[in-house]
Formats: C-alpha cells, structure tokens, sequence
C-alpha cells in the first residue's frame, strides 16, 4: 500500500508541476541575469525581453507610485492563480526593476508587492515567509 502512496504522490506532483514549470521558465528568460545562465551565454549578451518590453511601454504608464504599486500588484495576483504562489516572482522582479526607478520606488519593496500578490491568491496565505 505504501509504494502505492508514494507513487500517486508522485503523479500528481508531475502533474501540478507540469504546467508552471514551462511558464516560469518564459519568466526566467525575460530577465537577462537569469536568462544568461539558462542559455549558459555570457550575461553582457543575454535578451532581457521582458525588461525591454516594459521599457517599450513605459511611456503609456501614468507617472504614479501608486498606480505602478497597485499595478505590480496585480500582475503578482494574476501570476498566483496557476497556485504555487511563488511562480510570478521572476515577472514582478522584472517589473519592478523596471517600473521602480521610473516612479522613484525602490525595486526591492515593489517587488516585496507583487509577491505578496502572488502569494495572497496562489499560496492561500496571509503572510510570506520570505517578507
């Protein structure tokens, strides 16, 4: 019975991970520090889409602390759904190395934001142990 155990464990594990892991990985290449080293090129060389992209888009964000903060936000409890609570987190780090100078946030507390997003939705709890 016990091999049994494990082994439906297991399965549904493969099966729970299957989807975010492909996901986190697309995050993890839209930042260039963490897409050099899955590309295994050197950092001065790696694509930061994401960053990029956001930088593209900067110009249509209202220039608000606020407005970016609840923005951040979001994205952190939009990433929370898939329920890890904790996949989002190269997607609000990006964002907010980004968007944080622009408004005069620090990028570290932006960041703090978003994964509280994420996890409030995704991991079902109140407070993070990483906060």
């Amino acid at each position: 019975v016990c091999p049994d155990h494990v082994t439906d464990g297991l399965v549904f594990a493969f099966k729970a991970m299957g989807s975010v892991l492909p996901i986190a990985g697309f995050f993890f290449l839209g930042a260039s520090e963490t897409a050099a080293q899955v590309l295994g090129i050197a950092a001065d060389k790696a694509p930061s889409l994401l960053f990029e992209l956001v930088q593209a888009g900067k110009d249509f964000i209202p220039d608000s602390r606020i407005f970016v903060a609840f923005g951040v936000l979001l994205v952190g409890m939009i990433t929370g759904i898939d329920g890890s609570g904790f996949s989002g987190l190269p997607l609000t780090g990006a964002l907010s190395g980004a968007l944080g100078p622009v408004v005069g946030l620090n990028p570290a507390t932006l960041a703090a934001v978003g994964q509280m997003g994420a996890v409030w939705t995704g991991g079902g709890t109140l407070i993070a142990w990483s906060s």
